[in-house]
C-alpha cells in the first residue's frame, strides 16, 4: 500500500493563489482609475475579483481539517473523532504568536493616533468615549471574539482580522458537526 502524503501540492497552490489574489486586490483597489493600456484592462478586471480569495481560503481550510480525519478513517477504518485539544494546540502554536504580535503593533498604532489626536479613519470606527472601546477591542481580539460585535469586527487596527475570527468560528462549528456524525450515521441508515 502506498503511503499517504501529508500535504497536497495542488491545495497549497490554491491556498497561495487565494492569498495572493486578496493581496493584489487590496493593492489595486486604491488605484483610482483602471489602467489606460488596453492589454492591461482584462487583468485589471480579474484583479477586481480578488476578494473572492477569502471564501476560497475558507473552503480550502475546511477541506484541510477534514482531510486529516478522512486520512485517519482511510488508514484505520475507524470513525474516531479528531483530537479537538491537539488541533487547537497546533493551531495556536503556529498562528497565534504572529497574530498577537501584529495585534499589539496595530493597537499601539491606534493608541498613538488617539493620544496624538490624529484624525484617522480607524479611530472613527470606535464610538465615544474611544479609549475604553480601544481597550475592549484589544481584549476581544486577543480572545478572537471580535467577530461577535460589529464595531470590533472591523477594528483592531487592521480590518482584515475579521477573517481570522470567522475561520476560528468555522473550525468550532466543524468540530460540532463532526461530533454529531454518529447521529447523522443513524439517520442515513434508517
Amino acid at each position: 500500500m502506498e503511503p499517504i502524503k501529508s500535504r497536497l501540492t495542488s491545495v497549497d497552490f490554491l491556498r497561495g493563489l487565494a492569498s495572493l489574489s486578496v493581496l493584489i486586490f487590496h493593492a489595486m483597489i486604491h488605484r483610482p482609475d483602471p489602467p489606460l493600456q488596453a492589454w492591461m484592462r482584462p487583468f485589471h478586471e480579474v484583479i477586481l475579483h480578488g476578494h473572492l480569495g477569502v471564501p476560497l481560503f475558507f473552503v480550502i481550510s475546511g477541506f484541510c481539517i477534514h482531510l486529516r480525519w478522512a486520512k485517519q478513517y482511510a488508514r484505520t477504518g475507524e470513525k474516531r473523532k479528531l483530537d479537538f485539544t491537539n488541533f487547537w494546540k497546533r493551531r495556536l502554536h503556529r498562528l497565534y504568536p504572529p497574530y498577537f504580535i501584529l495585534l499589539c503593533i496595530t493597537i499601539a498604532m491606534v493608541l498613538a493616533a488617539y493620544f496624538l489626536h490624529r484624525d484617522v479613519p480607524i479611530l472613527t470606527l470606535y464610538p465615544e468615549p474611544r479609549l475604553p472601546w480601544i481597550g475592549i477591542d484589544f481584549i476581544a481580539h486577543v480572545f478572537m471574539l471580535h467577530g461577535l460585535h460589529p464595531v470590533l469586527d472591523q477594528a483592531g487596527g487592521n480590518g482584515v482580522y475579521w477573517t481570522l475570527a470567522r475561520e476560528e468560528y468555522f473550525y468550532i462549528m466543524y468540530f460540532g458537526l463532526l461530533a454529531c456524525t454518529p447521529a447523522l450515521d443513524t439517520l442515513t441508515t434508517c
